[in-house]
């Protein structure tokens, strides 16, 4: 070896040195903020990971000791050959009929990206010399430019749900037709004793789906299979005459998939499909620019799968598994500025996993992506590294830094968003959510687990992270804790809660499944053990349904809805809050 190649080595191992040393101050500096903050109460659950994958964890409910999502009961079923999806009349069996609609497997397909790394969860990485051919990744930092946040007023409401007294000094400008604003984000004034959770005034809540229940439609029949257990992540899908409401089941062992809940054009429930089977653990994943949904499994050498709900398309029974690479995947987030080639974000919920950003091969001639995006060869694999406190890159081939950079600095990622070039993440065991400029290459961050405006409180694992459509504000889920809830990042980064449960019953569970109808004015969200006394059976999760009761029309819209109460009033829907 030269004395030229040996002085190179010797420089380049101390600045990957420096780089560790860094990054794990920071983590190590925002332990003591995250114990000041503490824990909603003794005994909680804690957000789970996967290195307890395989140990049995005993946990306190109502009902008394249940094993948590940690361990196994008994041995899973075997998966019955198929699953029918329409509705059938009241006397129908017990026993599910044989159904029309084929149960939907994936297609596999072999990616030609790098799979994941046999990495250790807890194994100390040792980040070898990278080949010539490696770009630099410790190039000069750039100057960060102030990321902007969300600048969106919050929706108009009255100080009191009285009128006044007293008569206006002066007419009303213009009469309006529709009723007060009366939804009030933080204020969870209404409690649904029966449900065992209070909800922000303002919010009608119908439960619409029980686990190992048949699915009521809305012409009296009832769904041929019962609804699936574990709920998890989902995504609403706009159809012709109506949406369907697409959700994951995080079963274990093959059990796992996609099942879609169809909605007509008022928001009724018609129908009930499993759209993907024969997997694991789908976690979360993310709805794509041309309506079909990515599904994710968390699991060891995992696939994202992408299935297409809508019936009358030619890939409806065709789920596919993507070209994005295998890992033990949460969740993605597509940047569409880009229409011919967009660019997916996915996150990997493990210690030592890689953010990485997929880039689809564009399509000839400047097409506008489609479904054969994700599924044709020569797309590009690059993975996130942290440079210092506000800068970060993009990596090709140091995968094995980017995955030390992940563990010392936004461990166990969940939920992802994007829009207008910022990156939003949230780490749920930093508690933090990370803005990243995807066009400066700065970041900054800010704490999840702050003091709530008005009532409720955020104190445990920042989970999923959903927008209202296009609209500027962000909505989370939250995993473990006493309280879990739904909560909203507002423009000035001040958070409200939605709802949060507060019966025992809901001790350790986590709040998934968030989704917005395509007006904006109907969210659903579900509780994934919602009171079943052993995690993984058939019988855990449920289904919420959050109607506004104010000023915006229960429908599916074709255009976006506008209202005017007078003159000088900003339209209060249309800006999908």
């Amino acid at each position: 070896m030269s004395h030229n190649s040996s002085i190179m080595r010797i420089i380049q191992s101390i600045l990957l040195a420096s780089l560790f040393n860094h990054q794990l101050g920071i983590v190590n500096g925002s332990k003591g903020r995250d114990s000041q903050a503490g824990v909603k109460a003794a005994g909680t659950k804690t957000a789970k990971t996967s290195e307890s994958d395989d140990v049995p964890v005993m946990k306190e409910s109502k009902k008394g000791t249940r094993l948590s999502k940690a361990g196994k009961a008994s041995e899973p079923p075997t998966p019955s050959p198929s699953a029918a999806q329409t509705g059938q009349d009241e006397d129908v069996p017990t026993t599910p009929s044989p159904s029309s609609w084929p149960t939907y497997y994936p297609v596999e397909a072999e990616s030609d990206l790098p799979t994941y790394l046999d990495i250790g969860l807890d194994a100390e990485l040792v980040v070898g010399i990278r080949t010539p051919d490696c770009p630099r990744f410790m190039g000069e930092s750039t100057t960060p430019r102030p990321i902007a946040m969300d600048t969106l007023e919050p929706t108009q409401s009255p100080t009191s749900d009285r009128p006044s007294e007293k008569p206006s000094n002066s007419p009303t400008q213009r009469p309006s037709t529709r009723l007060a604003v009366t939804f009030e984000r933080g204020a969870l004034k209404k409690d649904i004793k029966r449900f065992g959770f209070t909800v922000s005034k303002g919010i009608t809540v119908r439960m619409i789906a029980k686990a190992d229940n048949y699915v009521r439609f809305t012409n009296g029949k009832r769904s041929n299979m019962k609804y699936h257990a574990m709920p998890d992540g989902a995504a609403i899908i706009p159809l012709k005459d109506g949406y369907v409401y697409v959700n994951n089941a995080e079963i274990r062992d093959g059990l796992g998939g996609v099942y879609g809940l169809y909605f007509d054009r008022n928001g009724e429930i018609v129908d009930y499909r499993v759209l993907l089977s024969g997997t694991s653990r789908n976690c979360a994943g993310g709805k794509t620019p041309w309506n079909t949904y990515v599904s994710c499994e968390e699991v060891k050498e995992g696939q994202c799968y992408q299935v297409d709900p809508d019936p009358s398309s030619q890939y409806h029974t065709r789920p596919e598994a993507t070209k994005i690479g295998r890992g033990y995947f949460e969740a993605i987030a597509i940047d569409n500025r880009n229409p011919s080639t967009p660019v997916v974000y996915v996150v990997e919920d493990i210690k030592f996993g890689a953010l990485r950003k997929y880039t689809p091969p564009p399509k000839d001639n400047g097409a506008i992506a489609d479904w054969t995006s994700l599924h044709s060869p020569g797309g590009t694999t690059e993975y996130l590294l942290f440079l210092n406190e506000n800068t970060f890159t993009w990596t090709s081939c140091d995968e094995d830094t980017a995955r030390l950079s992940q563990a010392t600095s936004f461990p166990y990622p969940e939920g992802i968003d994007v829009k207008d070039g910022i990156l939003y993440f949230v780490s749920k065991k930093t508690y933090k959510l990370y803005m990243l400029d995807l066009d400066q290459g700065s970041y900054k961050w800010i704490w999840t687990n702050n003091t709530l405006v008005g009532d409720g409180e955020f104190w445990d694992s920042p989970d999923q992270i959903v927008r209202n459509n296009e609209g500027d504000y962000l909505y989370f889920t939250e995993d473990g804790g006493s309280t879990p809830g739904v909560y909203m990042l507002d423009e000035s980064n001040k958070m409200h809660a939605i709802f949060e449960a507060y019966d025992p019953i809901y001790k350790g569970d986590e709040t998934t499944g968030l989704a917005f109808s395509p007006g904006g004015n109907i969210m659903y969200a579900s509780f994934q053990d919602c009171g079943c006394q052993v995690t993984y059976a058939k019988d855990c999760g449920c289904l919420i349904q959050f109607t506004r009761n104010d000023d915006v029309d229960v429908v599916m819209p074709k255009l976006m809805i506008v209202v005017y109460n007078t003159d000088n009033v900003k339209p209060m829907l249309g800006r999908r809050r």
